[in-house]
């Protein structure tokens, strides 16, 4: 069910420059929204942690 993943898709090199937006990640001290976090910043976004727990967040930010 579903669309089949394309084999030819790459998010770093398919996905528009992300350079002057700025974003909201929630969830972003770990796991998947970490990680979706780095991606954005390594495409040129300025990205705001949204957190539960500030430790998690200083320490994510290391």
């Amino acid at each position: 069910m579903g669309a089949a993943p394309s084999a030819t898709f790459n998010p770093v090199e398919d996905l528009p420059s992300l350079a002057g937006k700025v974003l909201i990640v929630t969830g972003s001290s770990r796991g998947i929204g970490f990680a979706t976090l780095q991606h954005f910043s390594r495409m040129g976004a300025k990205v705001y942690m949204a957190v539960r727990d500030e430790t998690r967040a200083r320490e994510a930010m290391e």
